[in-house]
């Protein structure tokens, strides 16, 4: 029976040791007003970024005729809503350890939510900036094959030219060489003074 009751003691301590986080203590509130939902308005490229230690930087864009966004955070160990208000910002500083669930509102009017936590965002982001090393790694092979092309032509050609320009010489030579008893008269050598 003791043991029961130790065991209740310690479970009890625990879970309000859970709900009186420090992280969480500036963010214990909770705006339970009701919202018609309607999909035609909707968040996009949500993330959430480590700032300072235990926080984080969550932001997110919407179309500019949407000004409120209702944030909801949730205790990700046991799923409890603590934080639930609404922001006019598109960027707020929230507890790291959260799962953040943002929607806009307009005209009373809840739009689709986004959700994500910062191991999520983190993932997202290494995924983005893989594909854009990727990217860029793709771009600058394909500069230097059409580099190493361009430098593979340029030798035949230039050595193309240099053969029809050698071609054209030597043409002119043989018509203008003619016969050397006609030119004897211009040979400065036989000139007489």
């Amino acid at each position: 029976m003791k043991s029961i009751i130790l065991l209740l003691f310690f479970v009890s301590t625990f879970t309000i040791a859970q709900d009186t986080d420090p992280a969480y203590e500036d963010f214990l509130e909770i705006d339970d007003t009701e919202y018609k939902d309607s999909p035609s308005f909707y968040v996009v490229d949500l993330k959430m970024i480590s700032s300072d230690p235990g926080m984080a930087t969550a932001s997110w864009d919407a179309h500019k005729s949407l000004t409120k966004f209702l944030v909801e955070l949730y205790d990700p160990t046991n799923n409890t809503l603590f934080h639930r208000k609404i922001y006019r910002d598109k960027s707020i500083e929230i507890p790291a350890s959260a799962k953040l669930v943002v929607s806009p509102i307009h005209l009373n009017l809840k739009g689709k939510s986004k959700t994500t936590t910062l191991s999520q965002s983190n993932y997202k982001l290494q995924i983005e900036q893989r594909k854009n090393m990727e990217k860029l790694l793709k771009q600058m092979q394909e500069q230097d094959n059409r580099n190493h092309q361009s430098s593979k032509e340029i030798p035949w050609r230039w050595i193309f030219r240099g053969i029809g320009l050698l071609a054209l010489v030597i043409g002119l030579i043989a018509r203008f060489a003619g016969n050397k008893a006609e030119f004897k008269d211009y040979d400065r050598r036989n000139r007489k003074p």
